[in-house]
């Protein structure tokens, strides 16, 4: 909006008190992808605070004032607001289509005498006298007028303006200086051309003239090479000698030199062989010594083995004798509680039934596993036990395998199954039970997480055991039994229903439930 120019700066302003503050200091797009692209890159990217706006698509042509300007010249209108200032295109239509500054008369002194004749007389909703702004309005109910006026404020933004004539002086001058400096770029860039082409002259003459004072210099070389040549030839010729004499000479000190060699040959050897046997005896001293010291080192860490074998065998004798007295303690401990329980006095002899119970106990972890070796047959898994030896976590190791191919593992959570767990656990208990007498035993959902084939195995493993002879009473709570299980005679099955729709056990008819189901089966 910065780039209106007021043709008179009198007039400007008209322009400010028409036009708001926001739009004096907005910038006008034309395109909207350019609007949304500039408000990012300013407001979201670089959080500053602008006013944006967008120029309508009609042409500015279709902004005409209903009727000329002259019409209302006895009013003392001289312009409407548009023709007051320049603007550009895109500028003028925004100006137009969102303040209809096409359409605002301008007036003077005279236009202030005739306000009542130019509101009845003319359909202005708003014209400017020469220091005054008037804006009419019309009621919605009572079809009145009423007007509100305003005094015009001295310009501020466009209180500057811009002689046009001295614009396009300044242009006309500005093209002629840079037509000028196409011409001198265009001079300067031949200058550079031949200035290229006179450096190349240039290298390639120095390039000949080195080649010139190398040859020059080569030819200097060779002349002073054979200068000294032929010196040392005249040299040589000057110098010579008799060639027989002297060969008899050079032959004589040979063989002098021959005999002095050979003779310095054989005390080297002598001397050589002397080294040699000097070296073997040491060798053999070496070895002799290297034995000494491989038998030494061996006793030496024999001994220290021996030694420290020892004192672990010392070690571990006085942690056994530590745990089996603090064993015997607690084992005197428990009895004289047992005792005490029982009422027995700490130096009174155990009774003899208690005596027998302890003596049906089994005495080593070989007779346990004994026992599940016999009840594993009866089962698809195989079971062995052993003892730990650890004296401070003293207990029973039971390792546990279900396939042929696979290697016996510890019976632990992460090993086994839930399912699996639980047969093993049957297994190992029915072990036990054939060791040791009780009134009765219970279990209490043994059968949660078995496959249905374990699980009838397990049952008819439980039915054998508890229905034996002379074998303590057996309780097994299970909210589920497998179809066509193996039950025996003297086995009671008891079902306990229970819900919000169950019949009172003074209405229970247990005859009258059985013939019914008769009738339905027939």
């Amino acid at each position: 909006m910065l780039q209106i120019n007021v043709k008179n700066p009198e007039w400007a302003k008209y322009v400010e008190a028409h036009i708001p503050f926001n739009d004096m200091i907005a910038f006008v797009c034309e395109d909207e992808e350019d609007l949304e692209s500039f408000m990012k890159t300013l407001r979201d990217e670089q959080n500053l605070k602008i006013n944006v706006v967008m120029a309508p698509k009609v042409s500015l042509d279709s902004f005409k004032a209903p009727v000329p300007i002259a019409n209302f010249k006895k009013f003392g209108f001289h312009h409407y607001l548009q023709d007051l200032f320049e603007a550009p295109n895109a500028v003028m239509r925004y100006l137009c289509h969102m303040h209809h500054v096409h359409s605002v008369p301008v007036g003077d002194k005279f236009t202030k005498d005739n306000v009542e004749c130019i509101i009845n007389q003319t359909s202005f909703r708003r014209f400017f006298t020469e220091n005054h702004s008037y804006s009419v309005r019309k009621s919605r109910y009572t079809n009145q007028l009423s007007t509100v006026s305003s005094e015009i404020r001295k310009a501020d933004l466009l209180a500057l303006s811009v002689d046009i004539t001295q614009v396009h002086d300044l242009s006309k001058k500005l093209q002629m200086f840079q037509d000028d400096l196409k011409l001198l770029k265009a001079k300067h860039l031949e200058y550079e051309q031949e200035e290229k082409r006179l450096n190349v002259k240039q290298e390639e003459l120095r390039r000949k003239k080195k080649n010139l004072t190398t040859l020059r210099d080569n030819r200097n070389s060779l002349i002073a090479k054979i200068a000294l040549k032929k010196e040392n030839i005249q040299r040589v010729e000057g110098e010579s000698i008799d060639l027989t004499d002297a060969g008899k000479n050079v032959i004589e000190k040979i063989l002098l030199f021959a005999k002095k060699k050979s003779q310095i040959l054989r005390e080297r050897t002598k001397l050589v062989e002397n080294c040699l046997e000097s070296h073997k005896k040491k060798v053999k001293v070496t070895l002799l010594h290297g034995e000494a010291v491989a038998n030494k080192l061996k006793t030496e860490r024999e001994i220290f083995e021996a030694s420290t074998t020892i004192q672990e065998a010392e070690q571990q004798l006085q942690q056994v004798k530590e745990v089996m007295d603090k064993k015997k303690s607690e084992a005197h401990n428990l009895l004289d509680i047992a005792k005490k329980i029982t009422g027995i006095q700490p130096n009174e002899e155990l009774p003899e039934d208690l005596k027998k119970f302890f003596a049906q106990l089994p005495q080593t972890v070989d007779e346990i596993d004994n026992e599940i070796h016999k009840e594993q047959a009866k089962a698809d898994c195989l079971l062995q036990t052993d003892e730990s030896e650890d004296f401070e976590n003293y207990g029973v190791l039971i390792r546990v395998k279900y396939r042929d191919t696979e290697e016996l593992k510890e019976l632990t959570p992460y090993h086994q199954s839930g399912g699996e767990r639980s047969v093993a656990t049957v297994l190992y208990m029915m072990a036990l039970q054939e060791m040791t007498n009780v009134p009765f035993r219970c279990v209490d959902e043994i059968n949660q997480g078995m496959d249905s084939r374990n699980e009838r195995k397990v049952f008819e493993l439980v039915v054998k055991t508890a229905c034996l002879e002379a074998t303590s009473q057996y309780f097994l709570l299970t909210p589920k039994l497998l179809p066509d299980l193996a039950y025996a005679e003297n086995m009671t099955i008891l079902f306990i229903h229970n819900g919000p729709k169950m019949l009172n056990h003074t209405q229970w008819n247990l005859q009258q439930f059985l013939q019914r189901q008769i009738r339905l089966t027939e």
